[in-house]
């Protein structure tokens, strides 16, 4: 989503769930098919979630980009609201427009064997509600919102700046406040991402206590997993195009070892004609 298409912040109830919200407008379906969601996964760590059957949500605070994380311990006492305990999980949505810079940004290390995973949103959902309601927690997705430069996302709270009157407006409230965890700047547009964002109402963090737990290294307190079934959720798995030993990797996959057993597996042949022309 482009910031400049954002006109006011949004907040709507998916239908059919009981704990699912959808910010600024966002649809669990596109062009009237199911939407597709993306993860780019480590192959190991991906035979970790695997084996099992969970799906890490992670505290903001272990981004790696600041920006996306400077209004998460926000005071917001002036509109009478708190920060709340926030898990997070990334996706890449519109396959075609991203793929072929994702593969070169998630390919971690050259050591590394980076699958992507096909997760079906509808599957995920019902996932993400059951989990919900069990953990008396709310779910949110919504699309990362891309256009506002550094300035502009460091100086957005002050009232005579850009897009203030659009994120802290009088009626601040949870969208508001995640929304600013959308914010992303223009460089990273080509990623299409979409977040999904876990609060439990139940637990209160506070930016000592979620640091302190990273400085300590205690991450397992910083991610909630979340059960699913991956059999029904992922549609496809692909492998990188830069994978030495991918028929190895998509053996594993497809079963032939006995550790995992997926019914679409695939390799990347994004570079299949992409040799070096000799003459013209």
């Amino acid at each position: 989503m482009n910031i400049n298409e954002l006109k006011q912040i949004s907040l709507q109830k998916a239908e059919g769930f009981e704990n699912i919200y959808f910010l600024n407008g966002f649809s669990s379906n596109k062009n009237n098919k199911e939407r597709i969601l993306y993860r780019y996964r480590p192959f190991l760590s991906a035979l970790k979630d695997f084996s099992a059957n969970k799906l890490g949500f992670v505290s903001p605070v272990l981004w790696k980009d600041k920006f996306e994380r400077r209004f998460l311990f926000t005071d917001y006492s002036k509109y009478n609201f708190s920060g709340k305990t926030v898990r997070c999980m990334c996706f890449a949505s519109d396959n075609a427009m991203n793929e072929e810079a994702s593969w070169k940004s998630y390919n971690f290390e050259e050591k590394d064997t980076v699958i992507r995973m096909s997760i079906k949103s509808s599957e995920l959902l019902f996932a993400l509600d059951n989990f919900a309601k069990k953990q008396k927690s709310k779910v949110f997705v919504g699309e990362a919102i891309y256009g506002a430069s550094v300035d502009e996302i460091e100086n957005i709270h002050k009232q005579c700046k850009k897009y203030n009157q659009i994120f802290f407006s009088d009626s601040f409230n949870i969208e508001h406040y995640l929304s600013l965890m959308l914010l992303k700047r223009k460089a990273f547009i080509y990623e299409n991402e979409i977040r999904i964002f876990i609060l439990h109402d139940n637990k209160t963090s506070t930016r000592e206590t979620e640091y302190s737990d990273k400085e300590k290294k205690s991450t397992t307190k910083l991610i909630d997993f979340v059960p699913v079934d991956f059999s029904q959720i992922i549609k496809e798995i692909r492998i990188s195009p830069y994978c030495s030993n991918s028929e190895i990797v998509k053996s594993v996959l497809d079963g032939s070892y006995k550790i995992q057993k997926f019914k679409n597996v695939t390799i990347s042949r994004l570079y299949e004609n992409g040799s070096e022309l000799d003459k013209v």
